[in-house]
């Protein structure tokens, strides 16, 4: 009977002091880490184009890859700058929305502050899986430009517009479009309008290819972009 309540004390007692010995060690300010708090931010709004092959300049999915632009990234979320994101925060809501959060771009600066420490590996979230072709699936009409355009290597380029002729007979209703570009490396956007029969393609009806500085004109009611 001894040996028992002996036993039983001990799982009493030790019951007691493994909770206090575990709130004792536990850090009452965690600092954010990159596994556990910024990597679910950046794969959620900015790695489909911050990845290996997409168009823009450096990649943001591995540790390595983001500790070099910290202080960059803090200053372009803080700034709102990035992701780029130009709706009206004030008018409707988007399901595809980039826009962070003010939470979101609080924890990226203390993060930063922090000293930008990458943390526990199994706090890592599965790098997303993107599809590769077309993410609308396969198209039922694709329209491309007739000849390719050199980009040079460095200057500025002005606006390029491009005919492409749809050779419809009859008014279409498009549900999904999308654009590839031949060289993701050095096209970073594309602006697409509808061009009335017998409308500009651009100033002052500059043929196809030649510079320009505005842009051509959508149908009423268009989103284009």
């Amino acid at each position: 009977m001894k040996s028992k309540l002996a036993l039983a004390a001990a799982g009493a007692v030790s019951g007691l002091l493994f909770p206090a010995l575990a709130f004792l060690r536990a850090d009452p300010n965690p600092q954010p880490t990159f596994n556990k708090d910024v990597a679910p931010i950046l794969y959620k709004n900015c790695v489909a184009c911050h990845r290996p092959g997409q168009i823009a300049p450096m990649s943001l999915v591995a540790y390595q890859d983001v500790r070099p632009w910290a202080r960059s990234m803090r200053e372009v979320v803080t700034e709102r700058r990035m992701p780029p994101w130009l709706a009206d925060p004030h008018y409707g809501e988007f399901a595809n929305e980039r826009r962070l959060s003010q939470r979101e771009i609080d924890t990226i600066a203390a993060w930063v502050e922090a000293g930008a420490r990458e943390g526990e590996s199994g706090d890592l979230p599965p790098v997303p899986r993107f599809t590769e072709g077309w993410t609308i699936g396969p198209p039922d009409l694709v329209l491309a430009m007739k000849e390719e355009f050199a980009v040079p290597a460095d200057g500025v380029v002005p606006y390029k517009y491009f005919t492409v002729p749809t050779n419809f007979a009859e008014d279409r209703y498009v549900q999904f479009a999308e654009i590839r570009q031949g060289n993701r490396a050095v096209v970073h956007h594309v602006i697409v309008t509808v061009r009335e029969p017998g409308a500009s393609a651009g100033p002052a009806d500059a043929p196809s290819g030649e510079d320009g500085t505005r842009r051509g004109r959508g149908p009423d009611g268009m989103l284009v972009g």
